[in-house]
């Protein structure tokens, strides 16, 4: 019969290893997404002959939209599982 204390540790491990593998695919989910983010933008720069600043004045409200509301799905996600409960 194992004790609490080898328990408690397994517990904590098993914890450890899974948020590790959470913020490894959030991670790698952040490089994909600014990588295509990247292409995408300098095919449209190139394409609408706009410079750098034109292109983010007018980006700039969708791009904060869309961050808001991955902040929120992120948030939703990570603290209603078991795992990540404060």
């Amino acid at each position: 019969m194992r004790s609490a204390c080898e328990l408690t540790l397994f517990v904590i491990s098993l914890r450890v290893v899974v948020m590790t593998v959470c913020v490894t695919v959030f991670a790698a989910c952040a490089v994909v997404s600014t990588s295509m983010a990247q292409i995408l933008t300098s095919t449209n720069q190139k394409s609408l002959n706009l410079d750098a600043l034109q292109l983010l004045h007018h980006t700039a409200p969708i791009i904060a939209l869309v961050n808001n509301v991955e902040m929120i799905l992120t948030q939703y996600s990570l603290y209603s599982t078991p795992y990540f409960h404060i």
